[in-house]
């Protein structure tokens, strides 16, 4: 209650400073664009539909979105029109495009588009000291890369203070870290075409390297968002290839796709760098297709004796067996094999405590959380308040206490538990 209270707070406060230095500029606006002249114009138009794209096709979900790196350089080249200019754009873009793209909740694009325009004055500052724009192009080219990083910077600072107040927490563990490693290459791609940009800002070939820029731009974005489609086709897949082993499970479709979300939101909440996280998820999802070898009587009307036979309790290290055949995914195999391991050593299969990987009880708290409020054929569902109730007093004997506290914050995230 008390993170929730200041995490409304920050947003009131980030939101009316927004609309303070918007209100502050909002004289200027107008006598800088009457001052534009051609070359104005087309750095203009163009930078502003690097902003617009970048907006339109950013996925919320995707912590450390590759297209977030794209605004670092560009709104540093479109700084140098002026401030005014730079931060009204910014906002409504910020502010429209997710309504208009995605429908996405007014005040939450209100809130995301006043944290952007309050990231970007520390640029203004910055831009100020270094004496504004040069006649030399290597000190343009200097200006442009020294206040990106500005940007860049006070970006993740902001970022980082909203995530702590909404996770109740001062810094993620290794944020800075996992936010570069997630968008280095891009980062370095736009690096480079806004020191193209800024390059060619007064030589005779503006319009046509501008043109030529943001095409290759457009083209690193479409590649990458490509590769990302991609895997969310994988996790599809495997949601999908699941739930037809699940279907022989009564009152179990869906499990594993239920699991791989919380999965998801838990490795948000920890901050793991993306790579990592898309692993765990995936051997979150398919943590029980061992199932398909297990008889179909056991699973058309399960029992608690046919659940607890040797026969169901092998489908762990069938599913183990099965995911780590997959590429990439071999090295979190153990992850599926101990998920039903407890740390007191009971549990299944048989292994030493040691052996299991602190993955494999995130991977069982979600497992049981969502079995235990699923319908089984021999007891009703269980609320999931109760559920998580269930799962803390079992802490430190059947569930790692720090897994059940990931689970209750991401099931809350997802609106499972109030």
């Amino acid at each position: 209650m008390r993170d929730n209270i200041f995490w409304r707070l920050y947003q009131i406060i980030v939101i009316f400073c927004a609309l303070f230095i918007l209100y502050s500029n909002s004289s200027q606006l107008a006598l800088d664009f009457l001052g534009f002249g051609e070359k104005q114009w087309e750095a203009f138009i163009i930078l502003s539909f690097l902003i617009i794209f970048a907006e339109a096709s950013y996925t919320p979900a995707r912590e450390g979105d590759f297209i977030t790196v794209s605004y670092p350089f560009v709104l540093a080249s479109l700084i140098r029109l002026g401030l005014p200019i730079t931060i009204w754009v910014l906002w409504l873009v910020a502010f429209l495009a997710p309504i208009v793209s995605k429908r996405a909740n007014p005040l939450v694009a209100l809130t995301e588009s006043s944290l952007k325009t309050v990231s970007l004055y520390p640029v203004n500052l910055v831009y100020k000291s270094m004496g504004g724009p040069a006649e030399n192009v290597y000190l343009r080219l200097a200006c442009l890369l020294v206040c990106g990083v500005a940007y860049y910077i006070s970006d993740r600072i902001i970022v980082s203070l909203e995530v702590a107040l909404k996770d109740g927490r001062l810094f993620k563990k290794n944020f800075w870290k996992s936010k570069w490693e997630e968008s280095y290459m891009p980062y370095l791609l736009f690096l480079l075409g806004a020191m193209l940009m800024g390059a060619g800002y007064s030589t005779p070939f503006e319009l046509p390297l501008f043109l030529l820029t943001s095409f290759f731009l457009v083209l690193a974005v479409l590649f990458v968002r490509y590769a990302e489609w991609n895997r969310v086709n994988t996790r599809g897949v495997l949601e999908a290839f699941t739930e037809v082993a699940e279907g022989r499970w009564m009152g179990m479709v869906g499990h594993g796709r239920r699991v791989g979300m919380l999965m998801d939101e838990i490795t948000k909440i920890m901050d793991l760098p993306y790579e990592q996280r898309e692993r765990l998820i995936y051997c979150a999802i398919l943590h029980d297709i061992g199932i398909v070898d297990v008889p179909y009587d056991i699973l058309n009307y399960p029992t608690p004796e046919g659940e607890e036979s040797e026969e169901f309790k092998r489908h762990a290290i069938r599913s183990a067996e099965i995911v780590a055949v997959l590429p990439t995914l071999d090295v979190v195999a153990d992850c599926v094999r101990y998920h039903h391991k407890h740390p007191d050593g009971s549990g299944y299969p048989e292994g030493d405590v040691e052996e299991v990987p602190y993955c494999a009880y995130l991977v069982g708290a979600c497992c049981d959380f969502d079995e235990m409020t699923c319908y089984k054929s021999y007891r009703e569902r269980i609320a999931p308040a109760e559920a998580i109730r269930i799962m803390e007093e079992g802490a430190g004997r059947l569930y790692d206490a720090r897994a059940v506290e990931l689970l209750k914050k991401a099931a809350k995230r997802l609106g499972r538990v109030r």
